[in-house]
């Protein structure tokens, strides 16, 4: 046979491509091939071989191409008629049937045999791609997460004056509108000019609520942004105003007392239904001292997170060294000590910047090599989602809403 078939070609359901075969060889001894192409004897523990190592897992975005490059399970031999099939399935669990283009495997002596796939996916989420090597040389599934872009996403423009003063950065609100702490007091402005302030420090802003302590009474306050104004809805005594790096939820705030006790405050339904719990007692409490995940003030073995990575409601993201950098999700509900892996991550993170003061949350960021995009992971315990932002351009991620850089003495607003 001679020559060589298309490099490419568009894949309907399958794809098949075949490799010539070379000139017959005396001896061939298969070995196995792990997905990083490393290789050992064949017929180690479940077939699996080379270092044990395992790539970062691939990451797409909707509407730019995506190429992989997948091994086969075992090495072949240069006598091998050579094929190669795909199959991607989309996050719809329906075939990928355009736009797909698949090489013709590649084989150098006998060794590692690879083929590259090359897509452009058309919607976020999950995509399984099984990719199987004839004759007899194994299946090859990849998962690839493809993020949706925020790059080009419709934003709101908010006038901020002197957003130099803006303590702890701006938080978001809805999507008109922001807030910024100054020196002892609190502004929220809109994006026609609308401007509340309130006395109050250690601004903590969660969804529509917001967090913060009026020095003059030592009063730590909750309020409503709703119709375009703030309501205080609840408020304890004996608030001290120094800095509680702490995570805060719609009905939970964690600061110190007068007395120099950490306490969570917790509100109901009513503004009578409140309480305050010393965290010392309390067996519920989530804040971060260093990089150690605290609760209940005292970091027992089972209760801390040593190796954080990122923080939201109800879910820590930490490394897993037994799983060879893996990133986990483990859920960890405000008022549980319970602690499961939900997801699993192979991928670089961002270095965590541990927050000095209250926060909402501390978000999970994959940054992009040799790119100023940066992936943001958000997880609700049962799937992930993928964002991709201009990291240089993010100022704060909140529960609903990213603030982001404008020119002037503005910000930005986009929906997650």
């Amino acid at each position: 046979m001679k020559g060589s078939m298309p490099r490419a070609c568009a894949l309907t359901a399958l794809l098949w491509l075949a490799g010539c075969p070379g000139p017959i060889e005396q001896t061939c001894n298969r070995l196995t091939v792990d997905s990083t192409g490393a290789t050992q004897p064949a017929g180690g523990f479940g077939g699996a071989g080379g270092s044990g190592a395992l790539p970062p897992s691939p990451v797409g975005v909707v509407g730019e191409p995506v190429t992989l490059t997948a091994f086969a399970s075992l090495t072949a031999c240069v006598s091998d008629p050579l094929r190669v099939r795909a199959e991607i399935v989309g996050p719809d669990n329906l075939p990928v049937e355009t736009d797909v283009t698949l090489t013709t495997p590649r084989l150098t002596g006998a060794g590692p045999v690879t083929s590259d796939l090359s897509f452009t996916p058309k919607k976020p989420g999950l995509y399984i791609i099984r990719i199987a090597y004839e004759p007899s040389l194994g299946v090859r599934s990849i998962e690839l997460q493809v993020a949706e872009s925020r790059l080009g996403a419709p934003t709101v423009s908010v006038p901020v004056p002197n957003l130099s003063g803006c303590l702890n950065n701006v938080w978001p609100l809805t999507e008109d509108t922001v807030v910024c702490e100054r020196a002892s007091r609190i502004d929220v402005l809109s994006s026609d000019g609308g401007l509340t302030s309130f006395s109050g420090e250690q601004l903590v802003v969660v969804d529509d609520v917001l967090w913060s302590v009026e020095r003059a009474s030592s009063t730590l306050e909750r309020r409503v942004f709703a119709d375009g104004g703030v309501t205080l809805t609840h408020a304890f005594s004996n608030v001290d105003t120094r800095p509680v790096p702490a995570m805060h939820d719609v009905d939970i705030a964690i600061r110190t007392r007068l007395n120099g006790t950490v306490a969570l405050f917790r509100v109901g339904a009513s503004p009578r239904d409140l309480s305050v719990v010393a965290s010392s007692t309390d067996g519920m409490v989530l804040w971060l001292d260093g990089t150690t995940l605290f609760n209940g003030g005292t970091c027992f073995s089972a209760d801390c997170v040593s190796d954080l990575r990122g923080l939201e409601p109800n879910t820590v993201w930490s490394g897993d060294p037994l799983n060879f950098g893996l990133i986990a999700g483990r859920v960890r509900p405000i008022v549980s000590l319970e602690a499961r892996a939900q997801y699993g991550l192979r991928m670089t993170t961002e270095s965590l910047e541990v927050p000095q003061r209250g926060f909402e949350r501390v978000p999970l960021w994959l940054p992009q090599s040799n790119s100023d995009r940066s992936l943001l992971v958000s997880g609700d315990g049962t799937t992930l989602g993928f964002t991709a932002w201009k990291r240089s351009d993010v100022v704060r991620v909140g529960r609903r809403f990213v603030v982001l850089k404008d020119s002037g003495a503005s910000v930005r607003v986009a929906g997650r």
